[in-house]
């Protein structure tokens, strides 16, 4: 049986033995070779006579199979006798035996020397030399390893030995499913055409026209390039495009294969000739370098140009945002490319994923044996999920599959009915929606929730404003048209201003927590760079990357990047406004969230203020605020002394903020702990005036007389170490 998709009829294993064995004997015969001089041709000798008295229709099979060989990758019918004999060779122990013997190969060798073999084969000096010229480097038989040479590449080639490639042997014998060579399993993912898409999950209409009429060879380009496209989205993309034009895909990531890109995409063509289908190269331009250099981004242009020099057919490019741009190097090279950018689902596409994407995950759990008791909490509401979640088919469908393995955990640890709830799917979706940002930031991850926020009430109102804009923009942009009308600003900005320690980074965190989305704080010490161009380039990177994950990006002390543009005096000052003015442009065009934190907000230029939708300031707190603060600083777990009075502290310590309120508490708990007592007055107004000290900022002698230092002094008497406190 042939499978659907193969261009080659496929032979029964003793047609096509029997034939190659006729057609070596019969040469061999010609040369002068017999059984008693060649022992081994005897054992072919059956074989031979088989394929004698095989009918016209037999070995019209045969000849459509080299035809099929000869026209699938452009060689001569003596190319494609070589393959056969390889693979009739693989195939037998008797014909391999008999090929060593009758061209005398020397002890040692794995097949016979090209020089001899091909003079047994082919008496006429014309034919031996087109079969020579079929084993050249760059010829079909080698380039798609549809033999193998061994031997010393840089030697005579006719000293070089003959073998067969096994994992042929499968297309050219009919099975019905042929497996992938060993060296390209892991690396490429085959999708096979199956049933027709369901609704809401076929191709947009002008790529399925674009497809149509390249694969037809109706536009003078046949490389397409799709993106931008993740490996988790490229995925259910190649099984739609499959199931779209009836051909397998076979999908090579190149930031998986561990060496050279060469073989395994020659392979990978092969393979896709074989099966009569569609190459797909993600990650096209991976160098296996974090950063590549312009010179190694040419070599790999350069070298897919070689390798698709002789591709007639369709072939697929896909690469996220970051590589986008780098593919235009192929074209530099001598490749026309078309390109075509999927557009992000829109809100209601993303609501039927979400639901398309729980009903297909509970119907394979049944039918793999899941937990049968499983089902949606009342609280699940896909509305807010594709609110939130701006994100493709295969984050949607890594969420929800993520999100049922939690709930199955905690339905194992509870040893109860397993219920998919809102908080597995949150969970799941900040799991699924992290992005690896390099050097340039840092996942921040805390426990703070709404009822932690210590601040006058104006200001948690338009904090709770800027909550709710961002859990229904996309509802509001995408549903009721606001993002068809504007095109640009339709991302989320917020600049805080104020003192260090007044809750800032604290109240980014709490909105992160509830908007159930990543945080990343931007490390601006490694985004700015003395190279010109390299800090727009750096923040590029950063925007790029996490554009479709609905991240929060918290630039702290911002003012160092997006400074007040001033007069161009000199070269310093014009790169300057030039970073400036390319944020102005980032920030507007950025459809994220993005929250300025400055302690200096008149050195902000004003251009992006005006950008920012919302601008809070935090103040210090007033007496009631630090006396909540006072009372949140100590956890439950800690021993506190009676007299410790938390309106007292408040009063009594006016200048401070909530940062230094926490760090003055976790002092006070830790010169409690060396002296094995509760947490006191006296250990609270000692670790104030450390946090005094270390701020150079002057106490007033009343307060100072309140620090009781004899704990401390009693501890370097002794010289004992602390005991662990209970």
């Amino acid at each position: 049986m042939v499978h659907a998709n193969s261009p080659i009829p496929g032979l029964p294993p003793e047609l096509l033995l029997g034939m190659v064995a006729k057609r070596f004997y019969a040469a061999a015969v010609a040369a002068g070779k017999t059984k008693e001089t060649v022992p081994a041709l005897g054992l072919i000798e059956p074989q031979a006579k088989v394929a004698l008295e095989l009918d016209n229709e037999s070995q019209l099979r045969y000849t459509k199979t080299q035809t099929a060989l000869m026209y699938l990758f452009d060689m001569s019918r003596i190319a494609a006798d070589l393959v056969l004999l390889a693979l009739g060779m693989e195939l037998d122990e008797r014909l391999y035996q008999a090929v060593m013997k009758a061209t005398a190969a020397p002890p040692g060798c794995l097949g016979p020397r090209v020089g001899s073999l091909l003079s047994l084969l082919y008496p006429s000096l014309a034919d031996r030399q087109t079969a020579m010229n079929a084993l050249l480097h760059d010829s079909a038989l080698l380039r798609y390893q549809l033999i193998r040479l061994i031997g010393d590449p840089e030697g005579p080639l006719s000293q070089r030995e003959f073998c067969g490639e096994p994992s042929l042997i499968a297309h050219l014998t009919g099975e019905a499913n042929p497996g992938l060579p060993a060296s390209l399993i892991g690396l490429v993912d085959l999708f096979l055409p199956q049933a027709p898409p369901q609704a809401g999950k076929d191709l947009p209409a002008d790529l399925e026209r674009m497809l149509s009429l390249m694969s037809l060879g109706e536009a003078s380009v046949h490389r397409l390039h799709i993106h931008p496209m993740v490996r988790r989205a490229a995925l259910p993309m190649a099984s739609r495009l499959a199931n779209s034009q009836e051909w397998p895909i076979l999908m090579l990531d190149l930031r998986t294969v561990p060496k050279s890109m060469d073989t395994a995409v020659a392979l990978t063509l092969r393979e896709t000739r074989l099966r009569h289908g569609i190459p797909l190269f993600l990650n096209p331009m991976s160098t296996g370098d974090e950063e590549p250099s312009p010179l190694a981004l040419d070599r790999v242009a350069q070298a897919w140009r070689r390798a698709l020099a002789t591709e007639r057919g369709l072939v697929l490019f896909m690469s996220d945002s970051r590589e986008a741009a780098e593919l235009s190097r192929l074209e530099r090279a001598g490749m026309q490319l078309m390109d075509y950018k999927v557009p992000r689902p829109n809100f209601s596409e993303r609501q039927a994923l979400f639901e398309a994407s729980l009903k297909q995950a509970f119907e394979r759990q049944s039918m793999l044996g899941g937990i049968a008791s499983i089902r949606i909490a009342p609280d699940v509401s896909v509305r807010d999920l594709a609110s939130v979640y701006r994100v493709d088919e295969g984050d949607i469908n890594d969420i929800v599959r993520h999100g049922i393995v939690l709930s199955e955990l905690g339905a194992l640890k509870s040893n109860s009915p397993t219920v998919l709830t809102a908080q597995n799917l949150w969970d799941a979706g900040r799991e699924q929606t992290r992005r690896d940002i390099g050097r340039y930031a840092t996942l921040v991850r805390s426990n703070y929730a709404w009822d932690d926020l210590v601040l006058p009430e104006e200001v948690k109102e338009q904090l709770w404003d800027f909550y709710c804009a961002a859990r229904n923009r996309a509802f509001v942009h995408e549903k009721w048209g606001f993002g068809q009308k504007h095109m640009r600003g339709l991302g989320l900005c917020a600049i805080f201003s104020g003192d260090s320690g007044t809750g800032k980074t604290m109240a980014a965190e709490v909105l992160a927590n509830m908007l159930k989305v990543n945080m990343y704080r931007i490390d601006v010490s490694m985004v700015a760079s003395k190279w010109l161009g390299e800090t727009e380039r750096n923040l590029s990177e950063i925007f790029s990357s996490t554009e479709s994950s609905d991240a929060i990006l918290f630039f702290d002390e911002a003012e160092s990047l997006f400074s007040k543009r001033t007069d161009s005096k000199d070269a310093r000052d014009r790169y300057a406004n030039m970073e400036t003015g390319y944020m102005l442009q980032r920030i507007e065009t950025y459809d994220g969230i993005v929250i300025l934190s400055t302690n200096l907000r008149g050195n902000v230029d004003n251009a992006f203020l005006r950008r920012m939708q919302f601008g809070i300031t935090f103040e210090p707190p007033e007496e009631f605020m630090r006396y909540e603060l006072w009372k949140k600083a100590f956890p439950s777990k800690v021993p506190l002394d009676p007299d410790v009075n938390f309106g007292d502290l408040a009063k009594t310590y006016e200048n401070i903020t909530g940062g230094q309120i926490r760090l003055i508490a976790i002092g006070a708990a830790m010169i409690a702990a060396s002296s094995e007592t509760p947490v006191n007055m006296a250990c609270i107004h000692r670790a104030f005036m450390a946090e005094m000290h270390k701020q150079q900022k002057l106490v007033s002698k009343e307060l100072e007389s309140l620090a009781d230092r004899r704990p401390r002094r009693e501890k370097t008497l002794t010289g004992k170490p602390p005991r662990k406190v209970h």
